[in-house]
């Protein structure tokens, strides 16, 4: 299955990144013809109250290590999905001079949010997805890798 999404260009941030390729999202078998309609859960590293998100990984190994800490023994079988993505723009928190352009402290994306969320406390990562919000005109798109291989 090769899922074809055409995100929206936003012309009113000059720190947005052109991105056309193909990204990977693991997700229950089940769902697998419906992981464009976004997150099943209300909350996660860059999402919560319900806000609509969509979150994809640039290679297979990295969207298995994304996924690692949510496999449970007993889980329903899930599926590799390839989204081809054109025509893209993202916000790359990854890079020093985006997040400073934006006045997001580049280690915000990377506090494991679960642990802050457990605890009751909101998780730092959302303070940089919610300047990406106010900041865009469209759907919000922050890249940031959880994990390195």
């Amino acid at each position: 299955m090769h899922q074809r999404l055409r995100l929206r260009n936003s012309q009113s941030i000059a720190a947005l990144t052109p991105f056309c390729g193909t990204l990977y999202r693991i997700a229950f078998a089940k769902y697998a013809g419906a992981v464009l309609d976004g997150v099943i859960h209300p909350e996660g590293r860059f999402h919560y109250d319900g806000q609509p998100a969509l979150y994809a990984s640039p290679s297979p190994e990295t969207a298995a290590i994304a996924i690692d800490i949510y496999l449970k023994s007993d889980d329903a079988p899930r599926v590799m999905v390839p989204l081809k993505v054109t025509g893209a723009s993202v916000v790359d928190l990854r890079d020093r001079a985006t997040c400073e352009r934006y006045g997001i402290d580049p280690t915000w994306p990377s506090v494991p949010w679960a642990d802050q969320r457990a605890k009751g406390d909101p998780a730092t990562s959302w303070k940089a997805s919610d300047v990406v919000l106010v900041a865009r005109t469209d759907e919000p798109t922050p890249w940031h890798p959880k994990r390195s291989l």
